[in-house]
């Protein structure tokens, strides 16, 4: 599998390229390592081998500048780096295999253009297991071809959801709502408004990779994902209402189990042909 991690370039810039990390910065790549490879790539090493590459990410700040052509530069060139890398593990890793391709933030936003480029209708499409572009809107008009997952194991479909605490809405901007963003429950997978319980939580990791049970409930709600406030020591003290930093990490156990139901399914449809 594929897997483009979020934005981790967010302190004071180093080096000349100051809207682009440095693919040999030993801090930002120890932290990277240490956070979202640990808590998030791993959700994939039950049914995976994982191919997670550097790239000169975009830094955080392009997020909020009014100077959109600095930001489309900065965006470009880090979706340059990834789609070299997907060609290189195209070329010497994949061999034929089928992929999972997953990112989260803008990790999402370079996965998002690597279905589009590469799958989207193409020939490529057909060895997609599943797609999981976790904490960046898509629209009913993102893709032509693909379609998003309405039930578990359902291959060669996409997974998306943005997290919030249930009743509260985003100012517009990185985060979108409304009846055309489509939003994946990960304890149901599919995109109904179904309210989904804490009992059907398998599980999530927290600080220091911890695994905590039943986390939260789920619910789908006009393009977010609601949800109750999780179920975790000192959760009275907590006032967070986004929690995009954990959209993966809360559903860390339905996320592996879902892995391994997508891929089984596609090679039990796939070896009869």
């Amino acid at each position: 599998m594929f897997f483009v991690y979020p934005t981790m370039y967010v302190g004071k810039p180093q080096g000349t390229q100051s809207w682009n990390a440095d693919v040999n910065d030993p801090v930002l790549n120890a932290r990277i390592d240490s956070s979202a490879i640990t808590n998030q790539a791993t959700v994939f090493n039950g049914s995976c081998k994982i191919y997670a590459p550097r790239y000169r990410q975009a830094h955080y700040a392009v997020f909020l500048t009014k100077d959109t052509s600095a930001q489309h530069q900065a965006l470009d060139l880090a979706y340059t780096d990834v789609r070299t890398a997907f060609l290189y593990y195209l070329s010497h890793y994949n061999q034929g295999r089928p992929i999972v391709i997953a990112g989260h933030s803008q990790g999402s936003i370079h996965a998002i253009r690597l279905l589009q480029e590469f799958f989207d209708g193409k020939a490529l499409q057909d060895q997609l297991v599943a797609a999981y572009l976790i904490g960046r809107p898509i629209t009913r008009q993102t893709f032509q071809s693909l379609s998003p997952i309405e039930k578990p194991g359902q291959s060669g479909t996409f997974a998306s959801w943005c997290t919030f605490e249930k009743n509260f809405h985003p100012e517009p901007g990185f985060f979108q709502e409304g009846p055309e963003v489509i939003c994946t429950n990960p304890l149901l997978w599919n995109s109904s408004e179904a309210y989904a319980s804490r009992s059907q939580h398998q599980g999530g990791v927290g600080r220091n990779f911890r695994f905590i049970p039943k986390l939260t409930d789920a619910q789908t709600h006009n393009g977010l994902l609601w949800i109750s406030k999780p179920h975790v020591p000192g959760a009275f003290l907590l006032n967070i209402k986004n929690w995009h930093v954990a959209d993966i990490n809360l559903f860390y156990g339905n996320m592996r189990e879902n892995v391994a139901l997508q891929v089984n399914h596609y090679f039990q449809t796939h070896s009869a042909r």
